[in-house]
């Protein structure tokens, strides 16, 4: 059936441009065959036809705006939700969003009986049932949306982006360019039960910016255009980067049901797994393993700006407490919870590590009370904190020190002396609440 339908396509357009008509009727007659044919049959032929036959009747001389050039809109509408490889923004760049119609931006409306009967059995006269469809333009920009995250090479043009944010989508503009996508990492997995008793399984995800976003490990999938090996499942793990679309929460969508403990006004409205790094799109520290927690399956982390992190222990991590190691910072705008994901492993005796080094002179050792002073060589740059936007919000300020207290271990004790050393220091809390330079490592 398919091949047949393909033979006559490929017939009925052999014939028309061989008579190279020029009237009017033949042109509009050989338009809406393509329609009709890509509306009923989208699914029998194959990609490369569909974007050839819409090439072809975009090229007509078809009045613009008329039924027949809205039509063909539609067409491209459902050859893209069957055949991914489209690139709906690149037709619709040609197709002209200016030529809608003031009907195109209507939703449709059909009316079908619905029959019912009373408590006791008696027949009740049917009554009727309205539904609304979505208008053409609402589903251009659902399309629109769906064909930029997968062809991320295609540009978004500036009259495009009004459509899109009257829609609720969330436009990430620059004075140069503007993008649909949004990439956002997958930094927190938890599961939870649903009202109806199912085990769910919810995500947070979170821009280079702080932005998170919570939603259901379903909906982030690997892409059409790039799916994996035959008999290979998707797993959504911690560390993964996904090409998003984010769109305005609407309270009465099935996720506002969910329990979530964001307050992003943004929700999820379509992710496939990104064909990126995620090094290449976030910042990287350098950072110092102070203790893994096996019982809550946690790892604490410090960089050289006194920030402390908490990365995932998981089943493959091979990383210990004493440990330098490169991440991914990952600073919410609206939380205090500082999340690291573990890149890899650094050398302590690299280069790297040496920019995170301090220099000292221990200025007095008290071995019988177990402790030595000491102070920073250039004063001029203090041991303090870097705050996060939230906590700058609050008005929060981080102290500073140029002098601090090292506590001596069996080996210090032996030998340290008053000389000077190169030492990994940052601000640490301490039982009391107060934060005070820690030396972490010395050498």
């Amino acid at each position: 059936m398919a091949d047949l339908l393909l033979h006559q396509l490929q017939h009925i357009r052999q014939l028309f441009y061989e008579a190279a008509p020029e009237d009017a009727k033949t042109i509009n007659d050989y338009g809406w065959t393509v329609v009709k044919a890509l509306l009923q049959h989208t699914a029998e032929v194959d990609g490369i036809t569909c974007r050839q036959l819409l090439a072809d009747c975009i090229k007509l001389p078809i009045e613009r705006p008329s039924k027949l050039h809205s039509a063909l809109l539609s067409a491209a509408v459902k050859v893209s939700s069957v055949h991914p490889q489209f690139r709906f923004a690149a037709y619709l760049k040609l197709w002209g969003i200016e030529n809608l119609r003031p009907e195109d931006h209507e939703r449709q409306h059909a009316t079908s009986p619905q029959s019912s009967s009373s408590a006791c059995g008696e027949h009740v006269e049917p009554s009727s049932l309205t539904k609304s469809f979505p208008s053409l333009a609402e589903k251009t920009t659902k399309a629109l949306a769906h064909s930029l995250l997968l062809h991320p090479e295609d540009e978004l043009t500036a009259d495009l982006v009004p459509l899109l944010q009257s829609a609720g989508y969330q436009v990430r503009s620059s004075s140069s360019s503007s993008s649909l996508i949004h990439s956002l990492l997958v930094t927190r997995i938890k599961q939870a039960t649903g009202k109806d008793g199912r085990k769910l399984i919810f995500v947070t995800l979170t821009s280079p910016e702080g932005l998170e976003v919570e939603c259901i490990s379903s909906q982030l999938q690997p892409s059409p255009l790039h799916p994996l090996p035959e008999g290979k499942r998707h797993y959504v793990n911690i560390g993964q980067l996904y090409d998003c679309l984010l769109h305005t929460k609407q309270e009465s969508s099935s996720s506002s049901s969910l329990s979530s403990s964001l307050s992003s006004p943004l929700s999820l409205k379509e992710a496939y797994l990104s064909q990126q790094k995620s090094q290449d799109v976030f910042p990287q520290e350098l950072g110092y393993i102070e203790s893994i927690d096996q019982q809550h399956a946690h790892m604490h982390i410090y960089d050289g700006h006194s920030r402390h992190f908490v990365a995932p222990v998981q089943r493959f991590s091979k990383e210990r407490a004493g440990d330098f190691v490169r991440f991914i910072p990952i600073i919410p705008q609206a939380s205090k919870f500082k999340t690291a994901i573990i890149l890899t492993t650094v050398p302590s005796d690299s280069s790297e590590v040496q920019t995170l080094l301090r220099d000292i002179r221990i200025t007095h050792i008290n071995k019988e009370k177990g402790y030595a002073a000491w102070e920073l060589t250039d004063k001029s740059h203090p041991i303090t904190e870097l705050l996060s936007p939230l906590q700058l919000s609050q008005g929060e300020t981080s102290p500073t020190f140029t002098t601090g207290y090292l506590n001596l271990t069996e080996e210090l004790s032996s030998s340290l002396s008053l000389s000077s050393y190169k030492a990994f220091i940052y601000l640490k809390r301490g039982k009391d609440k107060i934060k005070r330079p820690h030396i972490a490592r010395i050498m």
